[in-house]
């Protein structure tokens, strides 16, 4: 062992407030409401035009560079 040699370990930080994260996860919490059929149809609608608007741009990008109209 080289006496000279530095330990290069950084310190362990402080445990802050062990007490305060009890008190946190002790908090009841509401449960999660459920989706209904409606909110889950708009939000399948929109990821819908979406994935179109995406496919439409590629398409359109593609076409722009395409050689073989030439």
């Amino acid at each position: 062992m080289n006496p000279k040699k530095q330990n290069n370990r950084r310190p362990q930080r402080p445990q802050n407030n062990k007490q305060g994260n009890k008190a946190q996860q002790q908090a009841p919490s509401k449960p999660r409401p459920r989706t209904t059929d409606q909110a889950r149809s708009a939000s399948r609608g929109e990821a819908i035009r979406a994935q179109r608007r995406s496919h439409d741009d590629a398409h359109r990008m593609i076409e722009q560079y395409n050689l073989t109209d030439l």
